[in-house]
């Protein structure tokens, strides 16, 4: 599947949106996620005696939240690459704007029910830097 330049002529897609991109998905993700977990974790400790961690300690948490982000990643990847390798068999079109809308709709308003620091606005970052990588590795 060819891309036409400004001038008519077939240029391939881009693997990936370079490091740039990558790197401030990474960061938005990663902002997203630990806002979630955040208030998740904090909402659980009030009931217990708060605990003092070291840096090192809660930088081992982050550490492993980082492994598993990567591996839920990677899985969502996998099953976009197979809805995308579907549509395409079915002669239907992988670009689905009013669903990209719709997740990133939901995720706010699931967001706002959890109480999240993150605003409606970067929510709608993250998710759309998400799908745009999914996208480019298709």
């Amino acid at each position: 599947m060819g891309l036409l330049s400004s001038g008519g002529t077939q240029q391939k897609p881009k693997k990936g949106l370079g490091h740039v991109g990558y790197l401030l998905f990474v960061a938005a993700f990663l902002g997203a996620f630990m806002g979630y977990i955040l208030g998740l974790s904090i909402t659980s400790v009030h009931a217990q005696e708060p605990q003092v961690q070291s840096v090192a300690q809660l930088r081992s948490q982050v550490d492993a939240l980082d492994d598993d982000l990567l591996l839920l990643l990677n899985r969502r990847q996998e099953l976009s690459e197979q809805i995308n390798t579907m549509l395409i068999l079915t002669g239907q079109n992988g670009s689905d704007e009013p669903r990209r809308k719709a997740i990133i709709a939901r995720l706010q308003i699931e967001a706002k029910e959890q109480n999240s620091p993150l605003s409606f606005g970067q929510i709608a970052d993250i998710w759309t830097t998400l799908m745009l990588i999914s996208r480019a590795l298709q």
